[in-house]
């Protein structure tokens, strides 16, 4: 489980480090967001965001929740770990790997069964999974 940054087509060796309006300097800035998504790629316990796509559709405010998908999947200990995620122990043999914004999550057999997004950036935090068929 390991973060790839994925800064194509930024150079972040490019950016100012002047400060703007935020107070920070774009540097500052894709620093904080990739270490707020290193930390969530990385965990030992898995962090899948509470927000689910179903097919391209917003499920959130349908009664289907990622809680419910994890529990169907074998997920285990699901808790609320913030505002966005859930911290939980995948099944056996499942796998993620994230770059950038993406993390793809495979079950034991190797097969896709979610995608999540994650946006780590302090102005626009943001995430969510898709469920795949």
């Amino acid at each position: 489980m390991t973060y790839k940054p994925n800064y194509y087509p930024l150079d972040i060796k490019g950016l100012s480090e002047m400060a703007n309006i935020s107070g920070r300097s774009p540097r500052d800035c894709v620093a904080i967001e990739e270490a707020s998504q290193k930390v969530v790629a990385e965990s030992e316990k898995w962090l899948i965001a509470t927000k689910v796509n179903w097919n391209g559709k917003n499920y959130n405010h349908d009664g289907i929740t990622a809680s419910g998908k994890l529990i169907e999947f074998g997920f285990t200990e699901i808790q609320q770990a913030d505002n966005l995620f859930y911290s939980c122990i995948p099944p056996k043999g499942w796998t993620k790997e994230t770059t950038g914004y993406w993390t793809t999550i495979k079950d034991e057999t190797g097969k896709e069964r979610m995608s999540q997004f994650y946006k780590g950036a302090f102005y626009d935090r943001d995430a969510f999974i898709n469920i795949l068929k």
